[in-house]
Formats: C-alpha cells, sequence, structure tokens
C-alpha cells in the first residue's frame, strides 16, 4: 500500500469502532475465522534441552528474527515455539509439562498446513516423562503385574478420577519436599522403572505402550511428524558429535562429565529414533549442504568455541533457509485452510457471497449454538415473525448472560434451513472491530444485501445518513426473494455517528422485509420498545440447563458425580437461569474429579444476586480468577488480563507475550521462581556496562572466547540470589529496569503463556483486528470484571501507559517521526491503537502532537482499515480516515477543558416517539430524552412541538449541543401536525 497522500474517492471506508465491541453469548468461542486474515506461521520446536542450548540461542539471535521480518514483508506473521526453557516451579510442579507440549503441537498444526514442526536430534534421548494419565483399566492391569511395593507407590501417586469417560488416573501435582528436584527425580525414577516394567509385558497396543519408554522428546515427534500425515510440514536437523574429539574429552574427565550431555552411554534409543527419520522423513532431513548426502547429519565440533561458532552460523542459516523457502510455498500455493479441525454440531449454510466480515459473523453463530438447547417457545415466535408480514421490527430483550446472541444464532440456522431462496443476512456486534461501529455495521450489512440481491455494492453510499436511508431501501424484497436481517447486541453499538440512538432502526417496514434485533434493558431498548415487537428471554428452565450440562460434560469427555451434578444445578437455579453463569460453572466443575483427594476440594460456586453482571461476578472472581491466580500466580495473570482488558478490541497473542515479557513485575517474577537463566538475559547481561566488563575465561563457549557469558551468569545468579533472600533486591531491579525498557529485550519462555492460555482458552475468542488474529474476551462480562480487577484506577493507567510505549515504538521505533517499523512498512496496529492509548493513558499533550502530527495522519490515512484488496479491479477502500475521527472524538470527550465536544456533529434526523408517558425526542449525540408534555427534567423547561418540527436544532442538554433535525412525522408514521401540540 502507498504510504503517500489518497485520493479523496478512495478515502471511503467505514469508521472504527468508537468504544471497544465487547460481544454477548455464553457459549465458547471459535477457531480462526474462515475468512480470512493474515497468516500466521506457528513453528513447534523439538529437541532435548541442555545439548541443544546453543542451537535454540541461535534460532533465537538469527533465525526467528528473519523469518519474522520475512513473513511480515508478505503481510504474515511468524511465531516459534520453544517450550524447552524458563520451567519455573509452577510449570513442573503441576505435572502438565507433556499435556501442554502435545496441546501446543496441535494448535501448530491447527493454524499453520506448513511448516509448523521443527525437529532437532542428536545422539542425547532425553527425559522420560511419567505419563500424566492413564486410563483406569489399563492402571489395575499393570498395577496387577507390579510387586506390592511399587503398586503403593503407583497407587500413592496416581489419584482416582472417575469423571473422566473413560475413568483415568491422574499423576497428582508435586507438592511439600517434593517439589525438589533431589527428591522427586528418586520417586519419579521409581514410578517410571516401575510403570514400565509391568507394560512391557501386558500386550497394549503400540500408542499407549510408547507412553511408558518413550521420551518427551520421541512423544513430541510421533504427534508433531510421524502421524501428522503430511511430511512437508516437518524441517528435521540431525548431529552427532565428532568422533576424535570424543576420544580426546574421553581423556580428561571434566570434559568427559559434559559428554555425557550430549552422548548417552547407551546409543540406542537415540540411533533407533535417528534411523526411524532417515527411513520415513528421508526428503525432510536439512544436510549440511545442498551436496551431502540424504540424511546427513550436521558434525558438531568440540572443544574448539571457534569451530563450534561456526558451525551454528551454517546450522542457522540451513534452517532459516528451508524454514523460509516453506512458508513462501505454502503463501503460493496454500495446500488447505488452517483453522477448525471438526465440524460444527450444527452448522450454519454459508456461500461464496459471504466476505471476511461475514465469514467472522458466520463462525461467531456457529459457535454460539454449538450445544443449543430449550427456547422453543421464542424460537417459535421468531419464526412466526420471520414467516410474517407484520410492519414492525422485532426486539429480542434480555440481560447479560441470558443466552440471546445464541437465541439469534439459532434463529438464524432455522431461518436459512426453511427458507434456502431467501435473502438472509446476520451481524453480531462485537464480533468483529468494526461491527460495534454503526457506519461500518450498516455499510457491511448493506453491501451484502447488495451482493445476494444481484445488485452493485458500489450503490452503497459512504455517509452514515444515507446508509440508513439505503438499508431502509434494501430490507424490500428483490424479485420475489424475502429478506430477513437479523443484528444481535445493539447494547454494544459504540456512540460515533449517534449509532446508539437507533434512528437508524426504521419503525415502518417494507412487505417482505424482517428485521430481528436484540438488546439488553436500558438505554438501547428504550428508542425501540414502542416501534417493535418485543421478545423477552426469560430464566433458562433447569431441565433445559440440565441438558446443557450433560451436552458440554459429553463434549468434554467428563460427567459428574450425583452430588456435584446437584451442585452445579442449584448454583445456577440460584442465578435466576443465567445461561452464561451455568457455562462458567461447568468450566470449574469439569475440573472436579471424583473421589476428591482430601484436603483438595473444590471451593464452593459463589452466586450473586439480580441479574447479569451482579449474578456472574461472584463466580468470576471467587472461583474462576482465584484459581487462575493459585495455578499460575498472580503478578502474571493479573497482567496477562490486565492488558487484555485495557486493551481496545483485544491483542495478539504475541503483542500479549511481548507486553508480558517488557513488563519489570512479571519478568522479575519469572526470574525468581526459574531453574534456568534465560541466554537472552544472559546475553544482555554480558554486553551491559555494569556486568560486562569483569569476564571470567574458565568455561569458554561457541560465540563467546572471552567468557564474558560466564562472567554474567556469575553476576546475575547472584543477584538473582540476594533478591530471593531480600538482602539486594536494588541490583537486580535497576539492572532490569534498563534492559526491558529496551527494543529487543529479554523474552519470558512460551512455557508459562502457554500454560496459562490453555486454562484461559475456554474465555477468549479469536477475532481479525487489522490484519492480526487477535484475542480477546468472549463474553462481555468478563471483561467488565476483569477490567474492574486488574486495569482500573491507576493500575489501568499504568497498564495503558505501557501499551502506549510499546505501540508507538512499533510505530515510530527510531521516534524521528517517520512513522513506519522496523522493516520500513507502516505498522498498521502502532498506528491504529496508539491515539486510543495515549488517552487513557491521559497523556494529554503527547496526544495532542501525534493527533497535530500531519505524517502520523497521513501514515494511519493510508495505511490503517484497508477492508478490501481491490479484488476484481476493484480500489481498495480504506478506513483510516475514519478511525482517525474517531481517534478525534474520543479524544476530546475526555481532554481536560474540551469535555463533551467532538471532532465531527454530523446533523442528526431524529424522530419524535412516544416511549411511554408522551412524545419525546431523544438526543443520539449524549442519548438524553427531552419530551413535549412535561418538564424536561434535564433542561427544567418545556418544549413546544411547533417550536422543533421539521427544523434544524441543537440538542438543549448544556454538556451535549449536538446538532439536530427533527422530522415533520411521528415513529409510528403519523404526521407531526396532528399530534397534540405539546
Amino acid at each position: 500500500m502507498s504510504a503517500g497522500p489518497l485520493p479523496a474517492d478512495r478515502l471511503l471506508t467505514p469508521a472504527a469502532p468508537g468504544a471497544a465491541g465487547e460481544r454477548e453469548d455464553s457459549g465458547p468461542p471459535s477457531a480462526a475465522p474462515s475468512g480470512g486474515g493474515a497468516r500466521t506461521f506457528r513453528v513447534f520446536v523439538s529437541s532435548t534441552f541442555d545439548d541443544f542450548e546453543h542451537e535454540r540461542d541461535k534460532l533465537r539471535e538469527l533465525v526467528w528474527p528473519r523469518l519474522e521480518q520475512f513473513c511480515e514483508q508478505r503481510g504474515a506473521r511468524f511465531e516459534a515455539v520453544d517450550l524447552r526453557w524458563g520451567v519455573g516451579s509452577e510449570a513442573a510442579a503441576d505435572q502438565q509439562t507433556m499435556n501442554i507440549c502435545l496441546g501446543e503441537i496441535e494448535r501448530c498444526h491447527r493454524v499453520t498446513p506448513r511448516p509448523n514442526f521443527l525437529i532437532l536430534l542428536g545422539e542425547h534421548y532425553g527425559w522420560r516423562p511419567l505419563p500424566p494419565q492413564i486410563p483406569a483399566k489399563e492402571f489395575d492391569a499393570l498395577a496387577g503385574r507390579m510387586p506390592a511395593e511399587d503398586r503403593v507407590l503407583a497407587d500413592m501417586w496416581y489419584e482416582h478420577d472417575d469423571n473422566a469417560r473413560p475413568a483415568q488416573r491422574r499423576l497428582r501435582p508435586r507438592r511439600d519436599e517434593y517439589q525438589q528436584d533431589k527428591v522427586w527425580a528418586e520417586v519419579e525414577g521409581r514410578l517410571h522403572a516401575a510403570l514400565r516394567k509391568a507394560a512391557d509385558g501386558a500386550g497394549l497396543e503400540e500408542h499407549r505402550a510408547r507412553v511408558y519408554r518413550t521420551s518427551a522428546t520421541e512423544q513430541e515427534i510421533v504427534a508433531g511428524a510421524l502421524e501428522a500425515g503430511d511430511p512437508e510440514q516437518v524441517v528435521c536437523v540431525l548431529r552427532h558429535i565428532d568422533v576424535d574429539a570424543r576420544r580426546t574429552a574421553a581423556g580428561t574427565p571434566a570434559e568427559a562429565e559434559r559428554l555425557t550431555r550430549f552422548v548417552d552411554p547407551d546409543p540406542a534409543p537415540a540411533e533407533a529414533l535417528r534411523a526411524e527419520l532417515r527411513t520415513r522423513l528421508a526428503a525432510r532431513i536439512l544436510t549440511p549442504s545442498d551436496e551431502s548426502e540424504p540424511g546427513t547429519a550436521f558434525t558438531m565440533p568440540w572443544a574448539d568455541p571457534a569451530a563450534e561458532l561456526d558451525y551454528l552460523n551454517l546450522f542457522a542459516a540451513r534452517v532459516a533457509d528451508r524454514l523460509e523457502a516453506s512458508i513462501a510455498d505454502e503463501l503460493r500455493e496454500p495446500r488447505h485452510h488452517a483453522g477448525q479441525l471438526e465440524a460444527p454440531s450444527r452448522p450454519i449454510p454459508a456461500d461464496a457471497l459471504l466476505d471476511a466480515e461475514g465469514w467472522a459473523h458466520h463462525d461467531f453463530a456457529e459457535d454460539r449454538i454449538g450445544s443449543f438447547v430449550g427456547r422453543q417457545d421464542e424460537l417459535a415466535r421468531i419464526d412466526g415473525y420471520v414467516d410474517g408480514d407484520g410492519p414492525r421490527p422485532l426486539v429480542v430483550t434480555g440481560g447479560g448472560g441470558t443466552g440471546k446472541s445464541a437465541l439469534i444464532g439459532e434463529a438464524v440456522r432455522r431461518t436459512l434451513q426453511r427458507h434456502p431462496d431467501a435473502v438472509v443476512v446476520y451481524r453480531f456486534i462485537g464480533a468483529t472491530p468494526g461491527s460495534s461501529d454503526g457506519r461500518t455495521l450498516l455499510d457491511g450489512i448493506c453491501r451484502e444485501l447488495a451482493r445476494r440481491s444481484g445488485q452493485s455494492e458500489a450503490d452503497v453510499p459512504p455517509g452514515f445518513g444515507d446508509l440508513i436511508a439505503d438499508f431502509r431501501t434494501r430490507l424490500a424484497p428483490v424479485a420475489g426473494r424475502r429478506v430477513s436481517v437479523f443484528i444481535d447486541s445493539l447494547d454494544q453499538l459504540g456512540t460515533a455517528e449517534g449509532a446508539r440512538g437507533l434512528a437508524w432502526i426504521p419503525g415502518q417496514l417494507p412487505s417482505g422485509g424482517r428485521l430481528v434485533v436484540s438488546t439488553r434493558p436500558g438505554e438501547t431498548l428504550d428508542p425501540i420498545s414502542a416501534r417493535a415487537e418485543p421478545v423477552p428471554v426469560p430464566p433458562l428452565p433447569v431441565t433445559d440447563g440440565r441438558a446443557a450440562l450433560e451436552s458440554w460434560l459429553d463434549n468434554a469427555h467428563r460427567t459428574l458425580h450425583e452430588a456435584q451434578s446437584r451442585e452445579v444445578l442449584d448454583a445456577f437455579e440460584r442465578s435466576e437461569g443465567n445461561p452464561l453463569y451455568l457455562r462458567l460453572a461447568f468450566e470449574e466443575a469439569r475440573r472436579w474429579p471424583f473421589p476428591e483427594p482430601p484436603g483438595r476440594a473444590h471451593p464452593p460456586l459463589a452466586v450473586g444476586a439480580g441479574s447479569g453482571t451482579t449474578v456472574v461476578e461472584p463466580i468470576i472472581r471467587g472461583n474462576l480468577l482465584a484459581r487462575l491466580e493459585a495455578e499460575h500466580g498472580t503478578v502474571l495473570v493479573s497482567r496477562a488480563l490486565g492488558y487484555l482488558a485495557a486493551s481496545r478490541h483485544g491483542l495478539a497473542e504475541a503483542e500479549l507475550t511481548d507486553l508480558l515479557s517488557a513488563d519489570p513485575d512479571v519478568y522479575r517474577w519469572f526470574l525468581l521462581s526459574s531453574y534456568h537463566l534465560p541466554s537472552d538475559l544472559v546475553a544482555l547481561a554480558a554486553r551491559h556496562p555494569a556486568i560486562g566488563d569483569t569476564p571470567t575465561t574458565r568455561h569458554p563457549a561457541a560465540g563467546d572466547p572471552s567468557g564474558s557469558h560466564a562472567g554474567a551468569r556469575q553476576w546475575l545468579t547472584a543477584a538473582i540470589d540476594a533478591a530471593r533472600r531480600e538482602t539486594d533486591a536494588a541490583r537486580l531491579d535497576g539492572f532490569l529496569d534498563d534492559v526491558l525498557g529496551r527494543p529487543h529485550g529479554p523474552e519470558l519462555p512460551v512455557v508459562l503463556w502457554s500454560r496459562l492460555f490453555f486454562d484461559l482458552k475456554p474465555y477468549l475468542a479469536e477475532r481479525q483486528i487489522e490484519d492480526v488474529a487477535g484475542l480477546d474476551f468472549y463474553h462481555r462480562e468478563l471483561r467488565d470484571v476483569a477490567r474492574a480487577e486488574y486495569a482500573a484506577g491507576e493500575q489501568g493507567r499504568v497498564l495503558h501507559e505501557r501499551l502506549v510505549r510499546y505501540f508507538r515504538t512499533r510505530a515510530d521505533p527510531g521516534g524521528q517521526g517517520t512513522w513506519q517499523g522496523e522493516t520500513g512498512r507502516a505498522d498498521r496496529r502502532g498506528l491504529a491503537e496508539l491515539p486510543y492509548h495515549l488517552t487513557c493513558a491521559q497523556q494529554w499533550d503527547d496526544l495532542c502532537e501525534t493527533l497535530t502530527d500531519f505524517r502520523f495522519l497521513e501514515q494511519k490515512a493510508a495505511n490503517v482499515g484497508i477492508t478490501r484488496a481491490g479484488v476484481g479491479g476493484e480500489p481498495a477502500l480504506y478506513t483510516g480516515v475514519f478511525q482517525l475521527q474517531d481517534d478525534y472524538d474520543t479524544a476530546l470527550r475526555v481532554l481536560p477543558g474540551a469535555a463533551g465536544r467532538t471532532a465531527s456533529r454530523p446533523r442528526i434526523i431524529v424522530t419524535a416517539t412516544d416511549y411511554g408517558d408522551g412524545l419525546a425526542v431523544r438526543c443520539p449525540h449524549c442519548n438524553t430524552a427531552h419530551p413535549f408534555s412535561r418538564q424536561c427534567p434535564g433542561c427544567r423547561t418545556t418544549h413546544h412541538l411547533g417550536d422543533w418540527k421539521g427544523k434544524d436544532i441543537d440538542c438543549p442538554n448544556q454538556a451535549c449541543h449536538g446538532p439536530l433535525t427533527v422530522n415533520d412525522f411521528l415513529a409510528d408514521g403519523g404526521r407531526l401536525d396532528a399530534a397534540p401540540a405539546g
């Protein structure tokens, strides 16, 4: 895209929403939307630990940055997943390492067709983990083959979980003295030997026998490569140690001991795995040169740092070349669509007329109705309305978490099935960032209506006022085909263009046109309650709640003991049948084993009084957040959810991990609980002027002939120990404050985020934000509670300051005002997000400077919010200029001395409506109502119809004065002339 000025006729598309659009629903999030967006290449790195430390360091230093830049230049993203470092006490103690690794492999397969798996294999076979869970029948069979002493040990460590389907024994977490490595290593060794011996002659199927005898690395390779079905998604590197160097090292006790980390005394297991890879993945094994024989391993020099550095650089270059070529092949010829692996249980018909926005709403709807139960009376009313010809819209109403989105989604599915020839368009406000802006919403609906009616999208007007008229026209049937439009969650509309006033919703529909909307009670229901047919959503009956709970449990391969099920359903009944509460209770209950271990019983399910947020807030705070903090640490949870709650429309996963890595509190917490020094932190310390000037040469390493890294390790170890003992925290804190504030600072290990992500997954939704796949809360109540808990007040302002620093560095890394990213291309996310966070951080001077910087304005208008790629000769459509308008409006609403003003005050047409006690005009700018039949409570005066009808006025609210035009007819179609004079 050109960064220069754009012709006015190309600056045409919708503004981004003024406030974050937050979706409402009681179901789980979807996989990647089907409608496209930037490609993400996610590669899992499988290797043993200590012996490949230098190779993984080179990957982080040279290969990953090159691939990130390569992908960015092609509108894609690259993410490496290396779980082999930074494992802290919590990650090791919960015994879930293999579940996390295999879960991340599955995620890489789902997100990226190719390449998605990198194997690094030497002559060390690696750690053999205990199975984290064993089928109960299999455990009993193995236990029956064990000596009594081993059987007692296995029974002590593998706890019953009869709620699993089929029933399981689960390896219990390490507690108390067993958190000490030496103590646990003895127990782990005995357990592993007993299980392996029992399994050897038990006649198990191969895939089950493997878990008792194979290393973590082999289990990863089997799942990620050998059973993946597509060799082209794999890149494999084999390595061996020089034979002569081995003989030399054997004569030196210290070197002989070090060699055991690289070469096993028993070479058979590692060699068998290497042989299998040569047989099954010969074409995917990376060789030292193009002329090498297939399957040739890289040779690693020994005790020669200079030669080892040459080897590492060659290794890095060859890996980067192969991965880069594979990515280029996938971009040029996609093998298949990555995303949802399983077909939805209740599919919604789709076709080629869905654009990227339409696909996002389609996928959102399918997820909402995956386990839909009940609501037959409400569905019958919606069906009857769609089949009928009443003149008014229909509005579905209910509080937060009552399942309105699921009901609308099911109504859409039924309408598409019952009326396959009808024109049906649906939107779930908040499912995408643009849908919560009134102009963007109507633009997308009108364009899809045009496509489905065989008309040209070019006829859709750009202005909000013109779109309102166009929308009403397009509700009329075309060539005898009825039109039905469904719009969910009007309460999540932003304030831009006065969309929340809902004057754009017609009170009188054309014959054959249907409009179904939903909203919460309150300000977005009041304007349409008198001109729409209401369908209130009642509490979900306990019988339907039981059916939903059983369906969710069945899908999760879980069940509940009778008393546990009764506890969940009793709490659901106390929530007044709130489906969101039931979903949250299920997510807690699915983790309950039976019988529950002594001393580790689950806490009771908290229930609030009232409705909506007040009902679900206690279970979110007291159960969900408390559990996450206990399992992952308060610091990590509060920051991860705090940044997400402070975001405008969510954050990309890489953005969130970048922010967590640069957060001093998070990094310090990680460092003090970690077993290993991160190599990138050591490298930064070695170059730090206060540390790197005291090198040691005891153990020079590849690329570190001076031994400065060893000196840095000594300094860091001492500083961390002092901080742990609380005798001298200043040294470590000062160093971290310095290095974390720099671009390309140290990174948190992926495993920390992976553990938390898998526990957060049921509560997150994926949406396209600009050109990235972003994460956001799947329900508005979750965001509201997280914001209040972790991102309110001064803490919220601090988080916004850090978001400012992050997005400013991305948008203008040199700080020279060029507003170009590191690759020389405009960073869309940085340009899009910076003004919002400057406003929220109350950095008024920087905000004014940014929004008056012509270069910034030009770059944002030219590069942000490009919603179409010019397919078929159509010009690309841009929203950057409208997003700038929203930046000004948002800033001026809160800027000291400018409160209540907006940058653009469009004159909005309003209609006198009887809301139940006489005619009134509601101002969409400030959402205040001004009655005619009595004294106006806001203005303390009486307004007269004759003074306003058919005229341009300013809103009488002293804090608003928004420009209005009062229609000369009533909302029900009558003339103002015929109404009482007021």
